[in-house]
């Protein structure tokens, strides 16, 4: 996987107020017009996803690559 764009919000945002911005982020994604011109600038929308399955995605990325950088020996400078 490349690299990826993504809508935050703060982590204790309530929980009605996650669903509806991603509801409308996806009614966003969904509009032809809107698709087209992300594609234009290379972006790649990615129809139904859900902030569940992106902090999910978060997580296990955070693993992953703490795991790479602890075991090449980086350090802070």
């Amino acid at each position: 996987m490349g690299t990826w764009q993504a809508f935050v919000a703060p982590a204790r945002l309530p929980q009605p107020i996650t669903m509806q911005l991603s509801d409308q982020v996806a009614k966003l994604l969904a509009d032809a017009v809107t698709r087209e011109r992300l594609i234009k600038l290379a972006l790649e929308p990615l129809p139904g996803s859900k902030p569940e399955s992106f902090s999910n995605y978060l997580r296990t990325e955070i693993e992953r690559w703490a795991t790479i950088v602890k075991a090449s020996g980086a350090e802070l400078e």
